[in-house]
């Protein structure tokens, strides 16, 4: 939805020479099944990251448009001092094309078979 929601709103930016605009969209990211892990130093899982937000239409001075999803400040459940902003950005339909074939089943069921054949080479 928000792949094709982006590229309506591209096009009506640059057909109607729309520049330095901020428009909250109304596709909300829900928590369920979505978690955050961030790496500083080693890789650290969130402590209940769990944010309900909104991805964000933006049209820069220039006429580019992107969307840009921010959450909250996560922090890693193994220490309260590490903490990190987790921000989504995509510039154009490759990025959120790119970001659905990684996420594909197909995609990740053929990465997994292919580590466990090499993982069964060394029995």
């Amino acid at each position: 939805k928000v792949r094709d929601k982006y590229v309506e709103w591209s096009n009506t930016a640059k057909a109607n020479k729309v520049k330095d605009m901020t428009k909250q969209m109304d596709y909300p990211f829900e928590p369920s099944g979505f978690g955050a892990v961030f790496r500083y130093g080693e890789w650290h899982f969130a402590d209940g990251f769990c944010y309900n937000t909104r991805p964000y239409f933006k049209v820069k001075d220039n006429g580019m448009s992107h969307i840009a999803i921010f959450y909250q400040k996560v922090k890693a459940s193994s220490n309260e001092y590490i903490d990190g902003a987790v921000s989504l950005v995509f510039q154009n339909v490759q990025d959120f094309n790119s970001l659905i074939n990684k996420l594909s089943d197909g995609t990740l069921k053929a990465k997994i078979a292919n580590e466990n054949k090499q993982k069964n080479l060394f029995k």
